[in-house]
């Protein structure tokens, strides 16, 4: 079973998930409204020394193994449950989607629709 997270996108800076955890690391960048550049949507956090990266490196090698033993029919589960979230909130990521790329609304939830039925 998936690690209940808060909203992730809340926040000032948008963390990385990291083994199941939200993590912010020691560097970040700006993610800026493309329609307006000089507005700041938020921040991200990045990972930016060789501690960092060997500690993501090594989660994600964790995952990995983990999925790759994970059977058809659970990993079936786990795409359904996404894409039920995923169709919970197209209006919200929709709306994330246009403040950080150059896409428009309708195409977002297009997007998004697409999405949660693949």
């Amino acid at each position: 079973m998936a690690a209940s997270h808060p909203d992730l996108l809340s926040g000032p800076t948008i963390p990385c998930l990291v083994d199941g955890a939200a993590r912010t690391f020691s560097a970040s960048y700006e993610v800026r409204d493309p329609h307006f550049p000089d507005r700041v949507v938020h921040s991200a956090s990045a990972v930016s020394t060789e501690a960092e990266v060997a500690e993501v490196l090594a989660a994600a090698d964790k995952a990995a193994q983990k999925w790759k033993r994970t059977s058809v029919l659970e990993r079936r589960r786990i795409f359904l449950k996404a894409a039920q979230l995923l169709g919970e909130r197209v209006n919200e990521y929709a709306k994330q989607e246009v403040e950080e790329t150059t896409s428009t609304l309708p195409w977002s939830g297009f997007e998004m629709s697409i999405a949660k039925e693949a």
